[in-house]
């Protein structure tokens, strides 16, 4: 894997992110690889299933409880910052970023969205705060000037290739949200029909987000509860069983129109991956790598799976790992 060019050996950088699976984890140790010095704090005050509702509607009650717990944060915090990293900042509220801005007036503070404006409530208020916003979704970009384009990529722990014989034609490994019940059913039938073989982790972060999407998502309507897992699979036994399938299946959440972290880890991979995001117009598209589905058409070919990953150049391979979106954030 290429490395990073960006200097940040001493630099004091702060992230304050979601706890989601292990991204905090990998991102902490990335930037301390390059020598800076780096403190990690959850953006959630808590991730129990009825605070993640509260949190994601921006319920104005819930606000007290999340100013609360960045005071007890803030009160933690004694390095002088040269950088504050908040990735999504769904849970931190106005008031909070005004307590952030007043403690550390000369740190340069960034945003990164790793989602849809449109999929943060009230996310477009707190734009103010920051000197620079950078996002993953290219419709977003265009619609707000000031939003910069930046790719997460694949961490060091998907710079690995495939050396066993496979076990899958398909792994899918991901969030039970939107419209992904549908496709997957739909999915798992043509696969069946094919004789293809079609692995599934389906992940919902606490049962009361899967009651609350029987209640509100029509495509929940034929998922069973003991089909789901409410413990996420760790990273690097979703990476083996990638390393044992011939490809990765992605699928979009209904409201993005960006790029997915998937996408770029199958190219750290060196994988084949099956995706509803239309990327046949980007610099490493291989109609032998990259099968683009229409989740109301969709069709899998057996054909696809029988031939091996074509292998693509290392500058534009870089342009997808995490080191080159820590040189351009932190340029």
């Amino acid at each position: 894997m290429v490395q990073g060019n960006m200097n940040l050996k001493d630099k004091n950088i702060l992230i304050v992110s979601p706890f989601f699976f292990d991204y905090h984890v990998r991102m902490k140790e990335a930037l301390e690889k390059r020598g800076a010095n780096v403190d990690v704090v959850d953006e959630q005050p808590s991730h129990s299933g009825f605070a993640r509702i509260l949190m994601r509607k921006d319920i104005g009650f819930y606000h007290g409880v999340i100013n609360r717990y960045f005071d007890k944060v803030l009160a933690t915090l004694k390095k002088d910052y040269d950088f504050i990293l908040f990735i999504k900042c769904e849970a931190p509220t106005v008031e909070v970023l005004k307590k952030f801005k007043r403690r550390f007036p000369f740190a340069k503070r960034i945003l990164y969205l790793w989602d849809s404006v449109a999929n943060i409530a009230h996310i477009t208020k707190k734009f103010a705060y920051f000197n620079k916003i950078f996002s993953f979704d290219n419709d977003d970009v265009k619609r707000y000037s000031f939003l910069e384009y930046a790719y997460w990529g694949y961490t060091k722990e998907f710079d690995v290739e495939s050396s066993q014989k496979p076990e899958y034609d398909l792994a899918f490994i991901g969030t039970l949200h939107s419209i992904r019940p549908k496709v997957l059913d739909e999915i798992s039938k043509q696969c069946k029909k094919q004789g293809l073989i079609f692995y599934k982790f389906v992940f919902v972060p606490h049962i009361l987000v899967y009651l609350y999407n029987k209640l509100m998502n029509p495509y929940f309507v034929g998922v069973k509860r003991n089909k789901i897992h409410f413990k996420s699979m760790p990273t690097q036994k979703s990476i083996d069983i990638y390393k044992k399938s011939k490809a990765v299946l992605e699928i979009e959440n209904t409201y993005q129109s960006g790029a997915t972290t998937r996408l770029g880890e199958m190219i750290g991979m060196k994988k084949k991956i099956v995706t509803t995001y239309d990327c046949t117009n980007q610099e490493f598209y291989n109609p032998n790598n990259q099968l683009v589905i229409d989740v109301n058409n969709i069709k899998i070919p057996k054909e696809f799976f029988e031939t091996p990953y074509e292998e693509i150049d290392e500058t534009t391979r870089y342009k997808y790992s995490f080191e080159h979106f820590i040189d351009k954030v932190f340029k």
